[in-house]
């Protein structure tokens, strides 16, 4: 369970408040009457913004996922409490966010982890912020010290400004050593107590082992191994993350796109350490689930599959540890946990890349990569070239990059598969046939005109023209430099109409030129992929 830790933008008062109301004493638990009242929560809508702004009242956002098991407890139990529905029927306007649905709002907010819960002016503006599951009582505390320090609901002012444009050169550098202090020596993987399978971690640092750093590659040998952990041994797919450093405790939710990143991360692998790690047989685990369970009947992929079983509706519910211990034929006896079956571009694409990456080790993952593709072009690209989500008006530019680069990353991939399937060639241009012509052409010796046929009484010997005035020298060979004269020679070049029908000898300098420039065309340069 992830304990709430709040991140208050309230100033010194809110700080007080807070530690004065958990000294005050927990307030008592709530009788069976005061369970089963629900809060009611509005839309995320402009109208809703607005009613809290006509009335006075900051925004309690619910941010949560569908397959998101302590979502789940805490609207049952913190959002189902009669006391807390009270309060916050009395003095917020509630909203409930799906994170996949709204991934701006996601992505904003990923750090605080799901359930996330924020405190807004009724503008907008961020009050504060807390992380994960909150019981009803501290969160009856935590509600009555923020109405105590901003009881109008108004936005103290912002903190530190954002980095400037000019800072970005160092965001890279500022993610390896982010990756070097979470490094986890003794157990492999990054992370704290929760540790997920890193796919993109792993990618990167097969980029740094397959450039010659032994210890990369040594971190990410160790991480592929201790990571199938988290695999399901029967249906595949990678487990959200382990509660434990240990890889021993898995979170048995199962995301879409955790499963791209990490069929990125085993085909840099592949690819850096070779078939040793056995990585693409891990590939396959992943591909398996998301071909059996995960695809759509238009051919994309949806979104997530729970950890639990009947927690969105059924007899009982099962918790994950123990539904996922089973085998295949226990499983279907019990049933399959609840799929959102919503399909956003983001994750098909982050999918997509991974399979074109997995693709460029090994063929077989084309046509997959293929039908994909397809599938999610006409899915989710409209006929204007907008990446759409949904048959709503929203746009999102993380879907369009994410798409965008699956869709590119498997054109490309198909490509440098076809080049090296054909026969090896030539890298650079093909080279040109010596030709004794041109080797007259570079001399500096004299031209000499060609000789008149040999006839009876003919001198052996003829006049030097202009070509050769000035020198009496003959060429040394004879033959070299009436071919040279005849093609240089004015009178002799035949015309336009005349030059197709005109024979030409095959050691010629006219038509050897024409054999290499037609063999070595401009622009088609074959280099190495």
């Amino acid at each position: 369970m992830i304990r709430p830790r709040p991140t208050l933008h309230l100033g010194v008062t809110a700080l007080a408040a807070v530690t004065l109301s958990a000294c005050a004493g927990a307030p008592a638990a709530p009788t069976s009457e005061e369970r089963g009242a629900a809060t009611v929560f509005a839309p995320w809508a402009p109208a809703t913004f607005a009613r809290a702004r006509a009335e006075r009242r900051p925004v309690l956002l619910h941010l949560a996922a569908s397959w998101c098991h302590w979502c789940h407890v805490m609207e049952e139990e913190t959002y189902g409490d009669a006391r807390v529905a009270a309060l916050v029927r009395d003095r917020f306007v509630a909203v409930r966010v799906d994170s996949d649905a709204r991934p701006d709002l996601g992505e904003r907010y990923a750090a605080y982890g799901w359930p996330g819960t924020i405190l807004l002016s009724p503008d907008g503006e961020e009050l504060a912020k807390y992380r994960g599951f909150i019981p009803p009582d501290r969160f009856l505390a935590l509600l009555d010290a923020a109405l105590a320090a901003r009881p109008d609901g108004v936005a103290p002012p912002l903190g530190d400004p954002a980095p400037p444009v000019a800072a970005l050169p160092f965001v890279a550098r500022a993610a390896a050593a982010a990756l070097d202090r979470t490094w986890d020596r003794r157990n492999g993987g990054w992370g704290g107590p929760k540790k997920p399978p890193n796919g993109l971690a792993l990618a990167w640092t097969c980029r740094l082992a397959a450039r010659g750093d032994a210890g990369a590659g040594d971190r990410a040998a160790r991480t592929v191994t201790a990571q199938r952990a988290l695999l399901d041994p029967v249906w595949g797919g990678f487990y959200q993350y382990s509660e434990t450093r240990d890889w021993t405790r898995p979170h048995t939710e199962k995301l879409t796109d955790l499963q791209g990143w990490a069929l990125e991360g085993l085909a840099a692998c592949d690819a850096a350490l070779g078939g040793g790690a056995q990585a693409l047989a891990d590939a396959d685990q992943v591909l398996a689930w998301l071909d059996g369970q995960m695809t759509a009947p238009d051919g994309t992929l949806m979104t997530s599959q729970d950890a639990d079983l009947g927690t969105h509706g059924g007899p009982r519910v099962v918790r994950g540890a123990d539904f996922y211990a089973l085998d295949d034929a226990g499983r279907r006896a019990l049933g399959a946990p609840w799929i959102d079956a919503h399909t956003y571009p983001r994750d098909n694409g982050f999918v997509l890349a991974g399979l074109a990456a997995l693709a460029e080790r090994d063929p077989r993952y084309a046509p997959a990569a293929r039908r994909l593709a397809e599938a999610a072009r006409a899915a989710f690209v409209g006929d204007d070239g907008a990446v759409r989500r949904g048959e709503g008006p929203l746009r999102f530019l993380a879907d369009a990059a994410a798409l965008g680069h699956g869709l590119a990353r498997a054109r490309g991939g198909a490509r440098r598969a076809a080049l090296r399937r054909r026969r090896p060639r030539r890298l650079g241009p093909r080279p040109r046939r010596p030709r004794r012509a041109r080797r007259a052409l570079s001399s500096r010796r004299p031209r000499i005109p060609r000789r008149p046929a040999s006839s009876p009484g003919a001198t052996p010997r003829s006049t030097p023209t202009s070509a050769s005035r000035g020198s009496a020298r003959p060429s040394r060979g004879s033959a070299a430099g009436s071919r040279c004269a005849t093609a240089r020679a004015p009178s002799s070049r035949p015309s336009p109409r005349t030059a197709a029908s005109t024979p030409r000898a095959p050691g010629s300098a006219t038509s050897s030129s024409r054999r290499t420039s037609s063999a070595s065309p401009p622009g088609q340069t074959m280099t190495e992929p």
